[in-house]
């Protein structure tokens, strides 16, 4: 990776070319980028146990904002691991290391002007992990407390009416042994259920919404509706930091050992959306559909529709820009239609329907 940024000389049909390159974000899940870098895996194990802040262990559960905390600076960062390799004493070393929550210095700090900090970002895979773990935490809460049987919900999944391009559950899809196994999901699957699990159990159970899950499902909704998100604003970014807070306390109230974990991934995901904006790893999936008088014209239209069914709106939009063969019907087709339209996040509205 280093040559890369020097240059890489290749011979293509007796034709010599130069390939420069380097390596502009790092993209894994929290682990996997706490590792790589060189810090401490886990809370017991060191005082400052996020890679991202120098936050103390002790002041995790009382801090609820990217914005309470002081960031770990690049330049902070490696006068910390001159110290701890320069140490001779043992003792002292393992002390500092505890202290600063490194054990080595990453490997990365050796390329040419990148920050390890400004330029990791966290992998939309991560919300996967936490659409499993809490739909079941939803289901077998509903079970538990008689709101729903878990057949009752495993059958309003299967039977629902899901648009034809969708990725939907298989029939061996089965609750009934949640108790003993994880969901039966794919990734696809599973934002599949996330995304129409508010109008499938509706339909069933109206008065569903009194059920703390329930809300935290509804939080965890709309913050999926972000992330698949192509274009967002500076408004949105942190209306998306103070969604992500009121999720992570309310998930926090309902599991509250978990609390230090969800919070570390809280301030390191809100971190990689001011820095990056959203993921759009997964522009391109099954589950994102566009316009297809858009698609035909070999436009893009920025409006995605990953947890946004086409509407009325797009429809009628288009039907003024096209003729029944696709044609554009204007001579500005172009400027107006990839007039960029922003995904907002309106934490104000959201906050009152998990109230009521």
């Amino acid at each position: 990776m280093k040559k890369l940024y020097g240059g890489i000389e290749f011979v293509i049909q007796n034709q010599s070319i130069t390939l420069n390159g380097g390596l502009f974000v790092l993209l894994e899940d929290l682990l996997a980028l706490v590792g790589l870098h060189g810090f401490k895996m886990g809370f017991k194990h060191a005082k400052s146990p996020c890679f991202l802040c120098t936050i103390a262990n002790e002041n995790m559960a009382t801090t609820s904002s990217l914005h309470e905390i002081d960031l770990r600076t690049i330049d902070t960062y490696q006068e910390q691991c001159v110290e701890i390799e320069t140490t001779n004493n043992r003792t002292m070393r393992d002390a500092l290391s505890k202290q600063n929550g490194i054990v080595q210095k990453s490997l990365l700090c050796g390329l040419p002007g990148f920050n390890i900090f400004e330029q990791s970002a966290l992998d939309v895979a991560h919300v996967y992990g936490i659409c499993r773990k809490h739909l079941k935490l939803l289901f077998l809460s509903l079970s538990d407390k008689k709101v729903l049987s878990l057949r009752a919900i495993n059958n309003a999944i299967l039977n629902y009416d899901y648009p034809t391009y969708e990725s939907t559950p298989s029939d061996t899809f089965d609750l009934t042994t949640l108790k003993q196994a994880q969901i039966s999901l794919s990734a696809s699957q599973m934002l599949t259920v996330v995304k129409y699990l508010p109008c499938i159990l509706s339909n069933i159970k109206p008065d569903i919404w009194s059920n703390d899950e329930w809300r935290c499902l509804l939080l965890l909704h709309e913050l999926l509706f972000f992330c698949f998100a192509s274009e967002v604003d500076e408004i949105s970014i942190s209306q998306y930091g103070d969604l992500l807070t009121l999720f992570s306390n309310i998930r926090c109230s309902i599991r509250a050992g978990e609390k230090n974990s969800q919070k570390t991934f809280q301030f390191t995901f809100v971190k990689s959306i001011f820095s990056f904006g959203t993921s759009t790893l997964l522009q391109h999936s099954s589950f994102e559909r566009k316009h297809q008088a858009i698609k035909a014209s070999g436009r893009r239209n920025f409006v995605n529709t990953a947890f946004t069914a086409i509407t009325s709106y797009i429809d009628r939009e288009c039907s003024t820009l096209f003729d029944d063969n696709g044609n554009p019907t204007i001579i500005n087709f172009g400027p107006k239609i990839e007039t960029k339209k922003l995904k907002t996040v309106d934490v104000g509205m959201c906050s009152a329907s998990v109230k009521h």
